[in-house]
């Protein structure tokens, strides 16, 4: 490239120079051919420029540069294929280039270089196969996978992000991803690493903001049973920190923690106890969903009661073994307590059904499944089973919370076409869709691509009347207030066993006694704390048929 000085002064002799601009790809696209690259260099007073092609090579020599500030640029447009593999979209205007200033003088010749970069993002690989993974299975198998809003998976940088944003909003509160595959299934196995117990906030009084934790149940053979807690338990302090509503979550967190316990005395003040207590969290701690089970002779009735914390298959022979209890005592009224369950596997509640249900009523549907219609095939009646333990009731009372969700749901209006289902407690969460865990399995190698797993709506569960109304939770027979943390879950004084058993033998509920209305907690629970705190609430695992 020549650029003709003009110099007033003929006795200043011409000063020219050169600049070799050496290329490269960013490491990051190095797999980016550098073959038709264009260089540029544009004298920036003038504005004149000259360019070559990049054909070969790693640079470019541009001579007879008078002195001057110039601009010098490297860029290549991606071909098609690029584009497709790269980013998606063949008409997207993608290049790759660079740019840098320079002062050309007499001193010496200058060498520059010159890193190519996108002027568009272009995501990891690994970043690329999860997002692929996450669209080509929602796409194809998300209930509502219809009304996915158009996203372009190669444009998104955070997997997770991209997966909830793909999600059918307000209806979908229960989809979810996680990048740890294998806590997760040793969760759904009732494994992971916990405390040991369940536990509901409280405000102390109308305008605190300060907290109270009651303890609802201990899980056996946990840190939390070993440490003596028990349901009924008050936390006000948490590692010498009074609990409030900004800090509870963090407190609850902690691994290792230092309890104090109270008491409300007869103004609501709270009195502390002594010795606190220490309890520190252990992984892959087994969760028994069994936390209570007792039976009763009341009254000419034989009362079994079962409170059952999550629908976990690998304890489905526990659950079996249980009825067995109840069968050979002769078992002839039933309270199932879901107060504090949350969902689980649709296999261990069509099991619970066989254990409940009338026996004329086996090989009668329990639920039916209806799927998207690209998996309209595994659409599917599943029915009430054939079980040895079976009980044969004619009704069945199921207590409730609004943290009794899906396949907790599923054991009320399933059954309710078949026997007499009284409700007592509040009304449920609402949910009554289910779920797969999917995983991205190389076919060739039948290995995993990475360690994400998404368990995506997929299904919707409707009873034989299909007479369930999707927008809210199931309400209650009997209302009663979870908030008498009196005596342990399966203790006949425990304020809900006590009132259930009192509907079976008078068809009332007994009067509160002065002690329980004194006990009852009559301050502002803490909502939605289950969803926010506890993994996967309110999940109804399905399997492909």
């Amino acid at each position: 490239m020549t650029i003709l000085y003009s110099c007033k002064d003929d006795d200043k002799a011409q000063i020219l120079s050169s600049v070799e601009v050496n290329i490269k790809i960013d490491d990051n696209y190095n797999f980016i051919s550098l073959e038709n690259t264009t260089i540029r260099i544009t004298n920036i007073q003038s504005g004149e420029a000259d360019s070559t092609k990049l054909i070969d090579g790693t640079k470019a020599l541009f001579t007879d540069l008078i002195p001057g500030d110039y601009q010098v640029q490297a860029y290549r447009h991606l071909t098609d294929d690029e584009k497709e593999s790269l980013y998606g979209d063949k008409s997207t205007n993608i290049y790759i280039a660079s740019t840098q200033n320079i002062k050309a003088g007499a001193i010496q010749d200058i060498r520059i270089y010159l890193t190519l970069k996108p002027n568009v993002e272009f995501l990891p690989t690994q970043t690329l196969t999860v997002n692929n993974f996450i669209y080509t299975y929602m796409d194809y198998a998300y209930f509502w996978h219809k009304e996915m809003p158009e996203i372009n998976y190669r444009t998104q940088r955070d997997p997770e992000a991209y997966f909830y944003s793909l999600l059918k909003n307000p209806d979908d509160k229960w989809s979810f991803i996680t990048d740890d595959i294998d806590a997760l299934i040793a969760y759904f196995d009732g494994v992971s690493k916990s405390k040991g117990y369940s536990v509901q906030p409280y405000y102390l009084r109308q305008g605190s903001n300060q907290v109270i934790i009651y303890v609802e149940y201990v899980y056996r053979n946990s840190p939390a049973s070993e440490a003596g807690l028990q349901r009924g338990d008050m936390i006000h302090k948490i590692n010498g920190e009074t609990v409030t509503d900004q800090n509870y979550q963090r407190l609850l967190n902690n691994d290792n923690m230092v309890l104090t316990l109270g008491y409300l005395d007869d103004s609501g003040n709270i009195i502390s106890l002594s010795p606190e207590v220490e309890i520190n969290a252990v992984e892959n701690l087994q969760h028994h969903p069994i936390i209570a089970s007792s039976i009763h002779e009341i009254e000419g009735s034989t009362i079994g009661y079962l409170a059952y914390s999550s629908f976990t298959a690998s304890y489905d022979t526990a659950l079996v073994n249980t009825f067995s209890d109840f069968k050979a005592a002769g078992v002839n009224e039933l309270i199932l307590d879901l107060r504090y369950n949350g969902g689980g596997r649709v296999s261990s509640a069509v099991l619970l059904a066989g254990l409940i249900a009338p026996k004329s009523s086996v090989g009668e549907v329990f639920i039916e499944e209806v799927w998207n219609e690209n998996l309209k095939d595994y659409n599917t009646n599943l029915r009430i089973p054939n079980q040895s333990m079976n009980l044969d009731l004619s009704r069945v009372y199921i207590l409730t919370t609004s943290g009794t969700a899906s396949a907790s749901e599923m054991m009320i209006y399933g059954l309710a076409p078949h026997m007499e289902v009284i409700q007592i407690g509040t009304q449920t969460h609402g949910k009554y869709y289910g779920s797969i865990m999917i995983q991205d399995i190389d076919q060739s190698t039948n290995q995993r691509r990475h360690s994400w797993a998404m368990q995506p709506i997929v299904m919707r569960a409707q009873n034989v009347t299909n007479d369930i109304n999707y927008q809210q939770g199931l309400p209650p027979n009997h209302t009663l207030r979870d908030n008498i943390y009196n005596a342990q879950l399966g203790e006949i004084e425990e304020h809900f066993l006590s009132n259930a058993i009192s509907l079976i033998t008078s068809g009332t509920f007994g009067a509160l006694a002065p002690e329980l209305k004194k006990a009852s907690i009559d301050y502002i629970k803490i909502e939605n704390f289950k969803e926010t705190s506890t993994p996967f609430h309110g999940t109804m695992i399905t399997e492909l048929p």
